[in-house]
C-alpha cells in the first residue's frame, strides 16, 4: 500500500489542500479477486487491458477528484500498490489501495461475496483506523466533509465527460439540504412492463406504467427508471441517517447512450462490453469517427438531432445564436458564417464534414397588410439565404467532399400554409428548389443534397405559438392532434431520426429529394 503521508499531499503540483479550501471529492471503487456469477472478471482481458483498468483511468482523467480509493482483497491490486507498479506509479497522490478486512474478505468465504456495499461505504465513513487512514493520504476530518462518488470496474464503458457533469449537477444541487440529497445514475425504459402477481391459484400479470386497453406509442409513456450501478454520488451527511448510498431525496442523472452503462455480470455483458470499448478505441484514433454540422442546434429540434448524433458515436459541431462555443453564429451576417466557416476548418483539418444538418429558421407571423420589411428581409435571410452562403462557404474551404450528405430542414409550410405566415412559407417553399439545384450541381462531386419538411412538431417553439396568439394550450394541441390522421403531433426524437436516416448510407438512394414528414396532414383536401 501506499506510504504517503496526508502531510505530504500537497507537494504535488496538481493537488490542492481541500482541507483548508473546499471540501475533497473522493471516488471509492471496490475490487474483488473472487467473483461469483463471473469467475475472476475484474482481471479477464477486456479491449487489450484487464478489466479493472478501464474505470482507474477513466477516473484518473478527471482532475477534480483528490483520491480514488481501491477497496480490496486482491493481493494482484494490494502488491501492485505496495510496489508502485503500473497506474499506481502513474498515480501514486491520487490512486490508493485499503486492505479490506478478514471479516469483509471475499476470498474468506461464501459470506464475503454477500457483503452490503452500503456496509464497505460506512466503513470508510467512520470506522478506519488512525493507520489506515495515513494509508490512504486522508484525515477523518477530510472523510466527514468530502464529497464521495462510488462506482465498480463492472461499467468500464463510463465516460470522463459524464462523470464530469454529473459532479457539477451534484456540486451544483448539494447545498440545500447535503443530509438529504445524493445523485445516482439511472436508465430511462419507455417500455410496457408488468408485474407478476398471484391471485388465488393463477398468476396474473399486471401492467405497471400502462393500460393495455389504450395502446399509446411508447415514446408517450412515463419513464420508468433503473438503477444501473454506474455510479452513486453522495455526503457523508445524507449516507448516515439510513445507512445507503441513496438519500432519502436523490436526484436522478440520465446516462442516455445504452452502451455506456453496460454492466458486467455475465459473459455476455463482457463481451458487449469489449466490443463497445474496442469500437470506441477506432473512434479515439479516427478511424470510425463520422462529423456533422448542426444549424439552429439549440432548439428543440436541434438539442434532438444533437442527442441523436451524439448517441450513434459522431463528433459534433453545433452551432447557433449562443450557448454552442466556440460555434456561436448569426446565420444573418455573411462575416459570422465566414467566421464559423475559418473556426470549422481550423479544427477539422485535414478532414472534411461527413454531414451537414441545415436546422436554423426564424418564425414571425404577420398579416401581408402588417409585416414589417425588416421581417421580411431577416426571415429570407436566415432561412434561406443563410443556407446557400453556408454550403457555399463550405466548399470553398474544402469541408464537402464525396461522400458528404447535407440535409435542410424546410417545413410543410412549403407545400401548403397557413394565413398570416407569408415571410416563413416563402423562405420554406423556395428551399425546395435550392435543393434540388445543389442537388445537381454538387451530385456530380458525390455530394447529395436533401430537403426534409416536417410538420408540427411538439416542441417550445410550438407551444409558444399557439401561446402567442391567445389559444388555450391544452385544447389548441388537442385540435392540432385531431388534424392529424394519425392523431399524433411528431415528438423531436421522430424527426430526428429520419434526418439522421438521410445523413448516412441508409439514405444513399436519396438525392434532390423533398421528402414530407407531416404525419400525413397535407394528404388531407382542405375541403373536407
Amino acid at each position: 500500500m501506499n506510504g504517503l503521508k496526508d502531510n505530504q499531499t500537497s507537494q504535488h503540483p496538481n493537488i490542492v489542500d481541500h482541507e483548508q479550501h473546499q471540501p475533497m471529492t473522493i471516488v471509492l471503487v471496490p475490487i474483488k479477486h473472487a467473483s461469483e456469477r463471473l469467475p475472476g472478471k475484474n482481471f479477464r482481458m477486456v479491449a487489450g487491458k484487464p478489466l479493472y483498468m478501464w474505470i482507474l483511468e477513466t477516473l484518473i482523467g478527471i482532475k477534480t477528484i483528490d483520491r480514488i480509493i481501491i477497496d480490496t482483497d486482491s493481493p494482484i491490486i494490494l502488491d501492485a500498490a505496495k510496489n508502485g507498479e503500473g497506474i499506481f506509479g502513474r498515480e501514486p497522490h491520487r490512486l490508493r489501495a485499503l486492505f479490506r478486512p478478514q471479516r469483509l474478505n471475499a476470498l474468506n468465504d461464501v459470506a464475503g461475496h454477500r457483503t452490503s456495499m452500503n456496509t464497505l461505504i460506512k466503513r470508510i465513513l467512520c470506522d478506519l483506523t488512525p493507520e489506515e487512514l495515513e494509508n490512504i493520504g486522508l484525515t477523518q476530518n477530510q472523510i466527514d466533509e468530502a464529497f464521495f462518488i462510488q462506482t465498480h470496474t463492472t461499467n468500464p464503458c463510463l465516460k470522463v465527460k459524464t462523470l464530469e457533469e454529473a459532479l457539477t449537477r451534484f456540486r451544483a444541487n448539494t447545498t440545500s439540504d447535503p443530509s438529504q440529497y445524493s445523485l445516482l445514475s439511472v436508465t430511462s425504459h419507455q417500455s410496457r412492463f408488468y408485474m407478476k402477481s398471484e391471485s388465488g391459484n393463477k398468476m396474473e400479470m399486471v401492467p405497471i406504467n400502462h393500460d393495455p386497453s389504450s395502446l399509446v406509442r411508447t415514446q408517450e409513456l412515463n419513464p420508468i427508471y433503473e438503477d444501473n450501478s454506474c455510479f452513486y454520488i453522495f455526503h457523508k451527511v445524507g449516507f448516515m441517517p439510513t445507512g445507503n448510498r441513496v438519500a432519502t431525496h436523490p436526484e436522478f442523472f440520465e446516462i442516455e447512450d445504452i452502451r455506456e452503462s453496460i454492466d458486467i455480470d455475465y459473459e455476455i455483458d463482457l463481451q458487449m462490453a469489449e466490443l463497445c470499448l474496442e469500437a470506441r478505441k477506432k473512434l479515439a484514433n479516427n478511424e470510425l469517427r463520422r462529423t456533422v454540422l448542426i444549424t439552429g442546434a439549440v432548439g428543440g429540434l436541434g438539442t434532438a438531432m444533437v442527442r441523436n448524433f451524439n448517441k450513434n458515436g459522431w463528433k459534433v459541431y453545433e452551432t447557433d445564436l449562443k450557448d454552442c462555443e466556440p460555434y456561436n453564429c448569426d446565420l444573418s451576417r455573411t462575416e459570422e458564417i465566414q467566421s464559423l466557416v475559418k473556426t470549422l476548418s481550423t479544427n477539422l483539418s485535414p478532414e472534411s464534414l461527413d454531414a451537414v444538418v441545415l436546422g436554423a429558421a426564424y418564425q414571425q407571423c404577420y398579416s401581408l397588410y402588417s409585416t414589417p420589411k425588416e421581417i421580411w428581409d431577416h426571415t429570407l435571410s436566415v432561412n434561406l439565404s443563410a443556407n446557400y452562403l453556408l454550403i457555399q462557404a463550405l466548399l470553398k474551404a474544402g469541408l464537402l467532399g464525396s461522400g458528404s450528405r447535407i440535409t435542410i430542414i424546410g417545413s410543410v409550410h412549403s407545400v401548403c400554409t397557413s394565413p398570416g405566415i407569408a415571410a416563413y412559407s416563402v423562405s420554406k417553399a423556395a428551399l425546395t428548389n435550392l435543393t434540388r439545384c445543389m442537388a445537381l450541381e454538387l451530385g456530380p462531386e458525390g455530394i447529395a443534397v436533401n430537403c426534409l419538411h416536417p410538420g408540427a412538431i411538439l416542441t417550445p417553439m410550438l407551444k409558444a405559438g399557439l401561446q402567442r396568439k391567445g389559444d388555450d394550450l391544452p385544447k389548441a394541441l388537442e385540435r392540432m392532434e385531431k388534424s392529424h390522421p394519425l392523431g399524433k403531433i411528431a415528438m423531436p426524437e421522430d424527426i430526428s431520426k429520419a434526418v439522421y436516416f438521410l445523413s448516412t448510407e441508409e439514405g444513399i438512394a436519396f438525392n434532390g429529394s423533398n421528402l414530407i414528414a407531416d404525419g400525413g396532414v397535407h394528404a388531407r383536401l382542405a375541403s373536407e
